[in-house]
């Protein structure tokens, strides 16, 4: 019985440990994450969080004190990881300290989705009481063990050596877990990734690494992003002769080997046809970069100006200008679904999706927020670090002369773009006059009157807006939907009952 006392004693330093790993997989399992061997990161860094809430709440006299600090700590954390469950089944991704403290967007989510924000709440109450249940449990075992009183100089030792022996174990796991690809030490020490860092490293480590990021940001400087000295071997050789596909082949263009093409007519007599080859120039923008790096003097520039001098350009093809004089309508799909597109139920999206040119080779960036596939679409760039957030914001004050609405309104088109949501939701009445559009959205002065419904009707604001351009000789409007957000139960059975119906 002696020694099982003694035993006992010790057993109340796993508790707060046991705590957070028990946290990190109810998170795992409720948001139907992989396991992987990357889990022992989150079991880590549980064990030392756990750690040095033992320490924390036993270095006073007073057991009140003591108390209020680990159930203060327990209890946060706890939070967060309710949070994190009801956020992720909601909007598919982690929550960020950006998304909270970051913009209006973060305030507008709170306000604006609070019916989908309690429907999650209500679908998720098991995994919420199986969150919060520690709290009730460290009741009792504060009862039992007396795990908050004052621990002795040797003790504090101890724990103190404990924490950070287990931090610099899980440090040097990092470092060997390889580089090839997203690894958990590419996401930890190079580039967080929101998403990935969530799976592989579990909440408490990516909590702290979003709120390093956000305080802290992400560094500028292409020193620590790639190896200056290396732009020959990132070129590397390149073959820029066109291939021929089966597409092509159709159009009746033949490619020769020297990079022209011969453009021939159906033979009407028996004389043969003499072929004119048609050279294609670079693909090349008029941009003195050399005067560019002198006139900004900046080390980052220059050397991005010479990246960019030392790569071959792509030639021009039969593509180019095809499309020239054309009006141009652009349409960002919100949660768009190929179980919308029907030959009989919606006949103009199944005409988008199968006519035309299919783009089948993309990049998807590993964040899933709203906000990340729009920027990638109106900007052709990916997010980076805490970016990933909303790296919409960060070209509020940048020139962004590449993206569609500048391009267009540099030919002379009026150019226009709508949201049939809140319109300063994600920034967006300043984002996006800034890539050259007149933006309207939905709420007062947002210049678009359309019906205050959730989720709004995507028909209903081209209705509305297309009287904007459609008599102008040219245009290029650009629509971001909403319709296709998630729905709630009810919502889901009465569309569901609309189709059998049809």
């Amino acid at each position: 019985m002696e020694k099982l006392k003694k035993y006992i004693k010790y057993i109340k330093y796993a508790i707060f440990p046991l705590i957070f790993i028990y946290l990190e997989l109810i998170y795992k399992i409720s948001v139907k994450s992989p396991f992987s061997l990357d889990f022992i990161y989150a079991c880590i860094s549980a064990i030392t969080l756990g750690v040095i809430v033992n320490l924390l709440s036993s270095l006073t006299k007073k057991s009140v004190i003591n108390k209020i600090i680990g159930f203060g700590i327990t209890s946060i954390v706890c939070i967060i990881f309710c949070v994190q469950i009801v956020y992720r089944d909601t909007f598919t991704s982690p929550f960020s300290v950006s998304i909270a403290f970051g913009g209006a967007e973060g305030v507008n989510a709170i306000t604006e989705f609070a019916d989908i924000t309690l429907t999650a709440i209500v679908s998720n109450l098991l995994w919420i009481i199986l969150a919060l249940l520690p709290i009730p449990l460290l009741v009792l075992a504060s009862i039992k063990l007396k795990i908050f009183e004052k621990a002795t100089k040797w003790n504090i030792i101890w724990l103190t050596v404990v924490a950070i022996v287990i931090h610099i174990a899980g440090l040097f796991g990092l470092l060997i877990s390889g580089e090839n690809g997203y690894t958990s030490k590419t996401i930890y020490y190079d580039r967080f990734i929101m998403d990935l860092s969530f799976d592989k490293l579990g909440v408490i480590t990516s909590t702290k690494l979003d709120l390093k990021t956000f305080i802290f940001g992400v560094s500028e400087d292409l020193d620590e992003i790639t190896d200056k000295q290396e732009i020959p071997d990132l070129l590397g050789e390149k073959d820029t002769t066109e291939k021929p596909t089966e597409n092509e082949s159709s159009i009746g263009v033949d490619d020769t080997e020297d990079g022209t093409e011969n453009i021939g007519e159906e033979p009407t007599t028996g004389e043969p046809i003499i072929d004119e080859p048609v050279v294609y120039e670079p693909n090349v923008l008029n941009i003195d970069l050399d005067a560019m790096s002198a006139a900004y003097g900046d080390d980052n520039l220059t050397w991005l100006n010479n990246y960019i001098e030392a790569c071959e350009p792509t030639m021009k093809n039969k593509y180019t200008g095809m499309f020239e004089g054309y009006n141009v309508i652009l349409i960002t799909a919100e949660s768009f679904s190929s179980w919308a597109v029907s030959e009989k139920y919606t006949p103009t999206l199944y005409k988008l999706v199968n006519s035309g040119f299919v783009f089948n080779n993309f990049y998807m960036h590993g964040y899933t927020a709203t906000t990340i596939g729009e920027y990638m679409l109106c900007t052709g760039l990916l997010p980076n670090g805490r970016d990933s957030v909303a790296p919409f914001d960060k070209t509020i004050d940048k020139y962004m002369g590449m993206c569609m609405g500048n391009i267009m309104k540099n030919l002379g088109y009026p150019t226009y773009a709508y949201h049939n949501h809140t319109y300063t939701y994600y920034n967006r009445d300043e984002t996006h006059p800034n890539m050259g559009y007149i933006y309207k959205g939905k709420g007062e002065g947002g210049g678009l009157e359309i019906d205050y419904v959730w989720p709004a009707s995507d028909l209903q604001m081209m209705e509305k807006s297309i009287d904007d351009f459609i008599n102008e000789e040219h245009f290029h409007a650009y629509y971001m939907t909403v319709s296709a957000h998630k729905i709630t139960h009810g919502q889901a059975i009465q569309w569901l009952t609309r189709i059998r119906v049809l």
